[in-house]
């Protein structure tokens, strides 16, 4: 975040309430005084109750982590960028060299290879690669075990104390 506000400024406004209580961008407003900002875009609140601004306080953090990517769009906007040949590092869009080094490698299936794909069943789509499920403080995460960015993902900069995964266990003892 430090980054991205040296490289482009500060483009993500900090919300408040009336009496100047940041609601959301705390963090963004930590960095802004360490780097010494004398001012920072702020969005006051005025028309919320104060029961409201503390709905919307915890709910603006959770919808952030509760975001995600288009898994096979997001690897071409990062190659398209990359073609562009800018002056600017692609770990500036948050993702470290070795997320990049990942999403810029992704390759499409092979159309001949979606078109022999047996066709998902009727019902309700229930979970699919990717989904986060929070179970109160604890997190289920649908990825593979064996792909670092699946726990990137689910932890962020995080570390768990206890893993419950279901590696491949059929692997030649050869495989790494």
């Amino acid at each position: 975040m430090r980054a991205s506000i040296l490289s482009r400024g500060f483009v993500d406004a900090i919300t408040v309430d009336p009496d100047n209580t940041i609601i959301d961008g705390q963090c963004r407003f930590e960095i802004a005084q360490e780097l010494g900002l004398a001012k920072i875009p702020v969005i006051r609140i005025a028309h919320l109750s104060p029961a409201e601004i503390r709905v919307y306080r915890l709910a603006a953090n959770k919808l952030a982590m509760e975001s995600g990517w288009h898994e096979d769009l997001l690897p071409a906007e990062l190659q398209s960028l990359e073609n562009l040949q800018l002056n600017t590092p692609l770990e500036l869009t948050g993702f470290d060299g070795a997320e990049l080094d990942s999403l810029l490698e992704h390759k499409p299936a092979p159309k001949d290879e979606q078109d022999n794909r047996i066709p998902e069943g009727q019902g309700p789509i229930v979970t699919r690669s990717g989904d986060v499920f929070l179970l109160g403080v604890h997190k289920l995460h649908c990825g593979d075990a064996c792909d670092v960015s699946s726990y990137e993902m689910l932890m962020g900069d995080e570390r768990a104390r206890m893993v419950f995964a279901d590696p491949p266990t059929t692997l030649p003892s050869t495989a790494t």
